[in-house]
């Protein structure tokens, strides 16, 4: 015959489970090893720079892309000019080796700001020259070969005529009278014919008035490098 055995029943004080709770560290969480106040700075700041680089690191970083860049256009050049024969375009191939000259020296001296802004002035320059090529020759020149008439093609008609003012004001602003800059608004004045009716100005891919596209955005890009030269000359 089974007896019932009485229940037991402990009872532990309450002060003593609130000693245990303020003793015992918490599990799945260590304390932290520094203070808020003592914590060494992040690996990597917040703007990506590891710490102790000053912001002249970018600067140059900047100005090795845009030589790089305004070399490779350059190279595509040296290809375009055993094509065809166009004097402008020999011009601008001058103009813009010896921009690219003018950076690389800018760039061993420490000058990163200006190098960089005088090599996309040479970029630009080279890219002007590339359309009068493709303009002659009849078809758009890409990274690789033949390219696509992208929408810049299309959008110089319209965009020229506020392209060189833009250049014109901010050349009146800073008083630039650097003959390079002077020539290069008079080369985008000769090769700009702004228009404003779309039946007018926009031809289709395969017309010979091909031209009417590459000369407009030739004349924008060396408005374009204008500025770019005469941002290098003021430091803005």
């Amino acid at each position: 015959m089974k007896t019932n055995r009485p229940l037991l029943f402990f009872t532990i004080p309450l002060f003593a489970v609130v000693a245990a709770a303020v003793t015992q560290p918490a599990i799945g969480r260590p304390p932290e090893p520094f203070p808020p106040s003592s914590r060494p700075p992040a690996p990597f700041p917040p703007n990506g720079l590891s710490p102790g680089i000053t912001p002249s690191y970018r600067d140059q970083q900047r100005a090795w892309r845009d030589i790089r860049k305004a070399e490779e256009t350059a190279y595509r050049l040296s290809f375009l000019a055993t094509q065809a024969s166009i004097a402008r375009a020999s011009d601008l191939t001058s103009l813009g080796n010896r921009l690219l000259s003018d950076a690389r020296g800018l760039y061993e001296a420490g000058k990163y700001f200006q190098a960089a802004e005088t090599a996309r002035a040479a970029k630009n320059v080279h890219e002007a020259a590339q359309n009068l090529y493709e303009g002659k020759l009849g078809y758009v020149v890409g990274p690789r070969g033949e390219g696509v008439l992208t929408r810049s093609y299309y959008d110089a008609p319209y965009r020229v005529s506020e392209e060189l003012y833009r250049a014109d004001a901010i050349v009146a602003y800073y008083s630039s009278n650097d003959s390079t800059v002077s020539n290069l608004l008079r080369y985008a004045r000769e090769f700009a014919t702004p228009s404003t009716s779309p039946t007018a100005s926009i031809p289709s891919a395969s017309a010979p008035n091909l031209s009417i596209m590459t000369n407009n955005r030739a004349a924008i890009r060396v408005a374009k490098a204008a500025i770019h030269l005469v941002r290098a000359a003021n430091g803005f």
